[in-house]
This record gives structure tokens, sequence and C-alpha cells, in this order.
């Protein structure tokens, strides 16, 4: 979000949160008042969005996950055409073992062994 934006949300908020009306006008105000530059556009456009949907449902919808895609069985118009016409084979679980398996790449600590075990520390131990 650009700081011309977030000056015009600011400036709606406080607008809105001392009761007044979130309108262009005020909007301009408030930035003036806080001697900030904004283009010419966003105090009307975040005026006519607020006018049309209020704060306290921009304000919820804000915290919305965004939209996900339908499962991929569903069909839109509710028969089954969409389950049996493929989807996803089932993952074989010694194939998804093979793709995490750390035989890729070095392990946690840099190592690229498949052991967790400590057996290079074991020669610093044995000084009794």
């Amino acid at each position: 979000m650009t700081d011309q934006k977030l000056a015009c949300v600011y400036a709606s908020l406080i607008l809105w949160d001392d009761n007044l009306e979130v309108s262009e006008e005020n909007i301009r105000r408030v930035l003036d008042a806080a001697n900030v530059k904004v283009e010419t556009y966003w105090p009307g456009l975040f005026a006519s969005a607020i006018k049309k949907k209020g704060i306290p449902t921009l304000i919820a919808d804000s915290c919305k996950g965004g939209g996900g895609s339908a499962p991929a069985g569903d069909a839109p118009d509710g028969d089954q055409k969409g389950a049996d016409a493929g989807g996803d084979a089932p993952v074989d679980d010694e194939e998804s073992a093979d793709k995490s398996s750390s035989k890729a790449g070095p392990g946690l600590f840099g190592a690229d062994g498949d052991s967790s075990s400590d057996e290079d520390s074991d020669d610093s131990d044995d000084s009794d």
C-alpha cells in the first residue's frame, strides 16, 4: 500500500472514530491539517468506497482470507461429474517419503548423511 493510500485510510478512520461524516471534503481537511499531500483523486475514491460499504464492513472484509478454489471433485451444478472425471490420484507413501528424504541435500546441521547419530563425536569422549 502506498503512503498516499495509507494516509487516506488513517484520515478515514480518524473521521469515523470521531463520529464525523467520512466524505471527500473531510478526508481532505484531515490530510491538510496533517500536512500530507496526496493525489487529488484518492480522497474521493476512499469516500465513495466507504459510502457504498461502510467502515465496519470494510474492516471485517479485510480480515477475511482470499478466495480459494473449490475442491477438485465438486462440480458447480452439484452433480458428481467432476468427481468421476479424474482428479488427483492417491499419492503413494513411498513416493512422498522419497521427496522429503534428506538425500536431496544436506541435513539440518549441514551433514549430508542419513544418520542422526553422534558417531563422529564418540572419538572426543574416549580420552579416559
